[in-house]
C-alpha cells in the first residue's frame, strides 16, 4: 500500500518536478529555449504547463529576433566602415590636390611679385632714360 501512495505521489509530482527544472534553468539563463513541457491533461499543472511553453516560444521568437537583427547591425557597421574608408581616401586625395593647388598658387604670386618688382625697376630707368633725352 505504501508503495502504491508512493507511486501515485511520483506520478503526480513529476511533472512539477521537470516543471520546476524548466523554470530553474529559465531563471538562470541557461534555459533550452527548444525544450517544451509535455501536456498530458488540462488541468491546472496542465494549463501551467502551456503556459510555460508559450512563454518559452514567445521568448525563442524573440531571441531569434534579437540575433537576426544583431546580424543586420553588423553587416550595417561593416557597411558603414567601408564607406568611410573610402570617403577617408577621397577627402585624402582632395587634401592632396589642395595642398598642390595652394603651392601652385604661391608660386605664381611670388612670380607676379617678382614681376611687379622687375617692372618697376624697368618702369624706373625707362623714366630716367626718357628724362636724360629730355635733358640733352
Amino acid at each position: 500500500m505504501l508503495a502504491l501512495a508512493i507511486s501515485v505521489l511520483y506520478v503526480i509530482y513529476k511533472p512539477i518536478l521537470l516543471l520546476k527544472e524548466i523554470v530553474m534553468d529559465l531563471s538562470k539563463g541557461n534555459g533550452d529555449l527548444t525544450r517544451r513541457l509535455e501536456v498530458k491533461n488540462q488541468d491546472d499543472l496542465g494549463q501551467i504547463s502551456q503556459g510555460i511553453n508559450q512563454f518559452i516560444a514567445n521568448l525563442q521568437s524573440m531571441m531569434l529576433e534579437v540575433l537576426q537583427s544583431s546580424t543586420h547591425i553588423d553587416s550595417s557597421v561593416e557597411r558603414l566602415k567601408s564607406e568611410t574608408e573610402a570617403n577617408n581616401h577621397i577627402l585624402a586625395a582632395h587634401a592632396t590636390e589642395t595642398e598642390k593647388i595652394v603651392a601652385a598658387i604661391e608660386e605664381m604670386s611670388e612670380t607676379t611679385s617678382n614681376e611687379t618688382v622687375n617692372l618697376a625697376t624697368a618702369n624706373h630707368q625707362l623714366r630716367l632714360i626718357v628724362e636724360q633725352f629730355k635733358l640733352s
